[in-house]
């Protein structure tokens, strides 16, 4: 039975059972194009060298909960009834109107923060490093190779057409003789005033991630001594984690409001720039989008290892800004908070994605096949004709609108 390509990739590329097979990259680029393949080829080269990290990342996991069993350490401050114990030691409270606390309430945090903070974790983080670099001189070996067997070596930026958009804002003497091509093509200076403009925006949107960590920082405080001072008995002890968690929750929301919103700003600051070529374009919009999204993404994390706690000051004389006495770590350490922060937002994002890649197009699809049937016929004319899936291209029709690849190439 003869195949077309369509068909060979449904059966052995895109289908769950065949997940430990190599892809048919060529197949995929004759269908999809060169960037579709690239991008798959990249994810596959990424996922099989995935396998190393993963298998030392489990045994590190391994040794960390090991090394909180038995601990001295972790045995003082969470036991009573051994001789060098400390859990009944009362801890100065963390804010002015906070009350004081036994070391016993925070050994839970404790815990966790000591599972991480060890020689084990210290060596993963170099391995992960020192990986890092392998991988990217391993893949560039490999990208190198696969643009020589699809004839993309030897492509030069100059030979690149202009974009659509560009040509058609240029007048009749907007034109330059390019030496590599031997063509006149649309051409003009780009604007200094548009440049300026859009770094400008770039510069007030990260501002304005700046306002929203600060304005988080400042509800955690207020949630801390609220729970504090109002809770009773159970939840009592763990005012710290609920200001943290719920904090880290509102921080994931205000990441994906603001990532949205500024994808959209994004795009159309740079389709307003007006770059000539696709490569340009999509250059100016990925720097953009990076510098955002760092300060979006990594801003609470950063702030939480480096500056909180670090300048608070002490009993007595407590470090305030507009009467706001400054956040501090949570009776576990700053570590534990840390890995919570990291694992609210970044899981929390990585199910959002999962449901705005898998879950939103299949709702697509099935609304677009449910308002492509077309009934005829009324009253006794019970004949119903239903317009659709009768041929591939209409079928095609049905599915959902095929997204751009650049919010994957970002993650790249």
């Amino acid at each position: 039975v003869f195949l077309n390509d369509r068909q060979v990739l449904g059966l052995f590329w895109a289908n769950w059972g065949r997940w430990n097979k190599y892809q048919p990259l060529n197949r995929v680029r004759i269908y999809y194009g060169d960037t579709i393949a690239m991008y798959f080829a990249w994810l596959g080269f990424y996922t099989k060298l995935l396998i190393v990290p993963a298998i030392v990342g489990t045994l590190v996991f391994l040794i960390d909960i090991w090394s909180i069993v038995n601990n001295e350490v972790v045995d003082s401050l969470c036991q009573t009834d051994v001789e060098y114990s400390r859990a009944e030691a009362d801890m100065c409270a963390e804010c002015t109107e906070c009350q004081s606390y036994q070391l016993l309430t925070i050994c839970l945090l404790f815990t966790i923060s000591n599972a991480f903070n060890n020689g084990a974790s210290v060596f993963f983080a170099i391995f992960i490093s020192f990986w890092s670099a392998f991988f990217l001189e391993f893949w560039k070996r490999y990208q190198i190779t696969l643009a020589f067997l699809w004839s993309k070596a030897d492509f030069k930026v100059n030979q690149e057409p202009p974009r659509p958009e560009y040509a058609v804002t240029c007048e009749e003497e907007d034109v330059r003789y390019n030496p590599i091509t031997l063509r006149w093509e649309p051409y003009r200076e780009q604007s200094i005033f548009k440049t300026i403009t859009a770094i400008s925006v770039v510069i007030i949107t990260v501002v304005v991630v700046i306002i929203t960590l600060i304005s988080i920082i400042i509800y955690k405080i207020a949630v801390y001594s609220v729970f504090d001072t109002m809770a009773q008995g159970y939840w009592k002890p763990y005012a710290s984690t609920l200001a943290s968690v719920s904090g880290s929750i509102l921080q994931l929301v205000a990441i994906t409001i603001l990532s949205f919103v500024y994808a959209w700003l994004a795009e159309k600051i740079t389709l307003w720039e007006n770059y000539r070529t696709e490569t340009e374009y999509q250059n100016n919009l990925t720097v953009k989008r990076f510098i955002f999204e760092f300060f979006n993404y990594y801003g609470s994390c950063f702030y939480i290892a480096f500056i909180k706690g670090n300048f608070v000051g002490f009993p007595g004389h407590y470090t305030k800004i507009f009467g706001f006495r400054l956040d501090t770590c949570g009776p576990g350490g700053c570590l534990g908070e840390l890995a919570q922060n990291l694992a609210i937002i970044f899981l929390g994002k990585q199910i959002l994605n999962n449901i705005q890649e898998l879950l939103v197009p299949s709702i697509k699809s099935w609304w677009s096949r449910r308002s492509s049937k077309k009934y005829h016929g009324k009253g006794d004319d019970k004949e119903q004709i239903a317009i659709s899936m009768s041929t591939p291209w209409e079928a095609d029709n049905d599915l959902s609108e095929q997204e751009s690849l650049f919010p994957e190439y970002l993650e790249m």
